[in-house]
């Protein structure tokens, strides 16, 4: 297959992602504060640290769509169309109280089909611009962080389908609203196992549809993650590692990596579908 100018930057991201998590050990940071001491080291309830988190990341990849073509009255066996993609997300956590977050994600999605087969590229003038996707979300979200339990849940409303499985011609378009949700069990500064539903940031490269894994922080101020990415866009399952360095109090570095895994479908030699991404975290914290 041919490559494009992004396929052969797909070297260069996984080498950003290498590098991204390196830095000098300093105070290791919380995303949720209950209690701040005072000059003599006493914790008054009145005196509440609160966290307000701000995360930008961006990344790329490739998966596959898997479309059916109109015969007629009926479909053709699934074509499988390859598909590059960026995208870039934001998400703000704001602490009300000891417990409540309230928050919002957003973020964008651009990608493009290469290498069409004949078949499709038939249809492209007639059910529109199929080698090209642009989506653009939000999600506003609340969640409940307890020290040992967390639990959120929200919603994302997207210019287009962000959960793209089995296709037929003409795909959807147009807006569409999607459950987010997020189940935590553990200590976030310890070690934990966590399952989370469209809340990476960003979307696609920082995990997809669904991911499930455990995290610990095995070193000082260097928190890993492994686990599980299932579902679209990605139509293989795939393991998936993060890792996050403190760099002090407020700013952390992260960087994802959906582990490449070889698309099963009817093309010989097929691709992988990855997905690679880094960003930073910072935190504003106020005593109040």
């Amino acid at each position: 297959m041919k490559r494009t100018a992004f396929a052969r930057s797909r070297s260069r991201w996984v080498c950003a992602s290498l590098l991204a998590p390196m830095s000098l050990t300093v105070q290791i940071p919380q995303d949720s504060l209950e209690t701040a001491p005072d000059s003599t080291g006493v914790n008054y309830f009145h005196q509440q640290e609160h966290i307000t988190k701000f995360t930008l990341g961006g990344g790329g990849g490739r998966f596959y769509r898997e479309i059916a073509l109109p015969t007629g009255t009926e479909c053709t066996p699934y074509v499988p169309v390859e598909q590059d993609y960026v995208d870039a997300g934001a998400e703000v956590d704001y602490q009300k109280g000891r417990v409540l977050h309230l928050g919002a994600r957003g973020g964008y999605i651009h990608g493009e089909a290469i290498d069409l087969p004949d078949t499709v590229q038939t249809y492209i003038d007639q059910y529109g611009d199929l080698d090209q996707l642009e989506v653009y979300y939000i999600n506003p979200f609340v969640s409940f962080e307890w020290k040992y339990v967390g639990l959120g849940a929200g919603a994302v409303v997207a210019s287009d389908p962000v959960v793209l499985d089995d296709e037929a011609l003409p795909v959807d378009t147009g807006t569409e609203i999607f459950p987010t949700a997020h189940l935590r069990f553990g200590d976030l500064s310890k070690a934990y196992v966590s399952a989370h539903l469209l809340e990476s940031v960003p979307l696609y490269s920082g995990g997809g549809l669904f991911v499930a894994g455990l995290g610990v922080d095995l070193i000082p101020h260097v928190g890993l993650y492994g686990g599980w990415s299932s579902g679209g866009p990605y139509i293989e399952n795939a393991a998936l590692g993060r890792v996050r360095v403190d760099l002090n109090r407020q700013w952390s570095l992260m960087s994802t990596l959906r582990i490449p895994v070889e698309y099963e479908g009817p093309y010989p030699n097929a691709d992988d579908e990855f997905g690679v991404s880094i960003g930073v975290i910072y935190r504003s914290i106020s005593v109040r």
